[in-house]
């Protein structure tokens, strides 16, 4: 028997566990740089991979994501619904990723990546059920 996907998403800030398996949240809450291969590193290394914190009901796990996999789900999201997804909060822009070092910009778009998620999974509860949007999040069903 499949699981349920989680149908309602909240802010992490208005989450609690007592809401049990049907609700979820998201937290970008750090990035990892990595040199070597790794569980969940995909592609090309080295890389900056963006931690995402998920939790449903009392569980709670992680997914590594690279800006490049948070481009990729909105490009498809977009063509699911003809271009109609809301998004009050933009994808950082894309830029010549040579900043390997540069912490500021790491941090920049660790704010802007946690952003376009939290908007994109607020405004948008249509898509809960997207198979790449749930796979995104590591959800398992």
């Amino acid at each position: 028997m499949a699981a349920k996907i989680p149908m309602l998403y909240l802010p992490d800030k208005e989450f609690s566990s007592r809401y049990g398996a049907d609700t979820f949240t998201t937290s970008l809450e750090s990035y990892e740089k990595v040199t070597s291969p790794h569980p969940q590193a995909t592609g090309n290394l080295p890389a900056i991979f963006y931690k995402i914190i998920v939790k449903c009901g009392d569980k709670k796990w992680e997914v590594l994501r690279r800006y490049s996999e948070f481009d990729s789900l909105k490009a498809h999201l977009l063509t699911l619904v003809n271009n109609n997804v809301n998004m009050s909060s933009p994808l950082p822009a894309k830029t010549c990723f040579k900043a390997f070092d540069d912490h500021q910009l790491c941090e920049d778009r660790l704010v802007g990546l946690s952003a376009f998620l939290e908007s994109l999974l607020l405004e948008n509860r249509n898509l809960m059920n997207d198979e790449s949007l749930v796979l995104f999040l590591g959800i398992i069903v």
